[in-house]
């Protein structure tokens, strides 16, 4: 059965995306220019340094330390460096879509400052920026960071992207949904279904860029019922490996998805046996997103119940890190990224300092090179491998597919009547938002999907085959490139 919820139907508005309680209005086009639009729900950008003069900082910035807020310094440069997100606040009319009914968010002042924020970063003059109005903004909601103590770079990420998801939520009205079940189904039919169920409650830039999907497996050791969820992530935190060898980071993957027993005071109440019992937990990827954040526990607990710095070397990959190996589902795109940003700790637990490195992007007077940042002093990278050291705790990737080196930024805008553009490869069983959907063509339900990439794929074409509802299979395609799906053969591909 799928997800379930009070008086929810379907409208379409300008972007197609509109449901019960979302507010319409396309946002995502450029201010003033007509290259850069959400036709149906395909986002079109730009990296915003490619329109900047000589004489603005294009990013390159020190951020003035206020005390202890290396933390801080180092999450934002970062998060700023992010080129899709900084696209919709620097070049999009993104104050469209501030929620001002979200119970969740601050009226937009959280997203309002740090949209501020990024115009000194990126448009600005100055070489050295204080953030202390972002700080104070941030201060008014979240009381952990109003003084000047030390406090986790990670920590504040989560806030900071959470409260932008909830100024920015494109929902209005949140209704009651309750999680699907699978009864047996296909679990990418449950996937999608779940999917739909966060959309229903969940749809912003956040969601469109950050966030994926995981499946949570649990089986009870008496009877060997299992239960299966899916559910959305934000970032992946993952646990090193024990031991103190140096691991690398697919090694941490593996951690992460590691089988675990749940027993004593964490047994699970089995809906089968009826009782608490023992039972295996196992957490997987399925769907990954377009900005992936992967957050290294470090931080761990002693057996004497005391807080430790773990500074194992963790190798990660600088350029196309492919995590086909580790997702548990087909995805419409490859699933290769680059890495475009590091939060560094410094130090032990308690104390220590905070810096990053952040990739420049690359402009007809720039290439692409590393910078470190260090509260307000920032100095170019020499050798790309110099942002591999054991203190690398926060890791931002951007997938190749949606932000390219030549500037151009591509992804989808999550909404319930465009499942074309989820990450899901079908759609619900009791989807029938398709009459709504106008400015989705080609729009898809497979029941299940055998992917089949051919050899002779042009411009990012490739060939699937998929199995309808009659069992008859039919060719669709996909361009991995542009996030188009049609029926329709493209032109020229043989």
């Amino acid at each position: 059965m799928g997800c379930t919820s009070s008086s929810v139907k379907e409208s379409s508005d300008s972007d197609g995306s509109r449901g019960s309680g979302e507010r319409s209005g396309d946002v995502t086009r450029l201010r003033g220019a007509s290259n850069s639009s959400s036709g149906a729900g395909s986002i079109n950008g730009r990296d915003p340094s490619l329109d900047l003069d000589a004489t603005q900082s294009a990013g390159f910035v020190g951020l003035k330390n206020l005390g202890n807020t290396c933390y801080m310094n180092s999450a934002l440069q970062c998060l700023s460096h992010s080129v899709p997100l900084s696209d919709y606040f620097l070049n999009c009319d993104w104050s469209e879509e501030i929620n001002l009914d979200n119970p969740l968010g601050s009226k937009g002042i959280i997203a309002t400052a740090y949209a501020e924020l990024l115009e000194n970063l990126w448009k600005g003059e100055k070489s050295v920026y204080s953030p202390t109005k972002f700080k104070r903004k941030l201060g008014q909601y979240a009381e952990q960071f109003r003084g000047y103590e030390q406090h986790d770079a990670q920590e504040l990420l989560v806030f900071l992207l959470d409260g932008l998801h909830e100024d920015l939520n494109r929902v209005s009205k949140k209704p009651y949904v309750e999680d699907p079940e699978g009864d047996g189904r296909p679990e990418e039919v449950v996937a999608a279904e779940a999917w739909k169920c966060y959309l229903l409650r969940n749809k912003s830039i956040v969601v469109d860029l950050f966030q994926g999907q995981l499946r949570s497996t649990l089986t009870c050791c008496e009877c060997n019922y299992s239960r299966v969820k899916f559910d959305p992530f934000m970032y992946l935190s993952l646990p090193l490996p024990e031991g103190d060898d140096d691991f690398n980071l697919d090694d941490c993957l593996n951690e992460f998805s590691k089988e675990e027993v749940l027993e004593g005071d964490e047994q699970w109440r089995c809906p089968k046996c009826q009782e608490f019992v023992d039972a295996r937990k196992k957490f997987d990827i399925w769907k990954v997103p377009p900005v992936m954040i992967v957050h290294l526990k470090r931080f761990t607990f002693t057996s004497a119940g005391r807080r430790k710095k773990r500074n194992n070397s963790v190798q990660f990959p600088t350029e196309r890190w492919n995590v086909k190996g580790h997702v548990k589902s087909p995805q419409r795109e490859q699933p290769v990224y680059d890495l475009f940003a590091v939060s560094n700790h410094h130090g032990g637990f308690g104390s220590g300092h905070y810096t990053a490195y952040a990739k420049g992007r690359e402009t007809a007077s720039k290439k692409m090179e590393w910078y470190h940042f260090n509260d307000s002093v920032y100095n170019k990278v020499l050798d790309s491998n110099g942002v591999q050291s054991p203190d690398a705790y926060v890791l931002f990737y951007n997938k190749m597919t949606n932000v390219r080196k030549n500037g151009d930024i591509k992804y989808s805008r999550q909404s319930i009547s465009l499942p074309h553009l989820w990450p899901h490869l079908q759609g619900t069983e009791d989807d029938d938002s398709a009459s709504h959907a106008s400015e989705a063509p080609n729009r898809m339900t497979p029941q299940k999907v055998n992917i089949r990439q051919t050899s002779t794929a042009s411009e990012g074409w490739q060939e699937h085959i998929t199995t309808g509802d009659d069992g008859n299979e039919r060719k669709y395609y996909h361009n991995s490139q542009t996030g188009v799906t049609t029926w329709e053969k493209p032109e020229g591909f043989a």
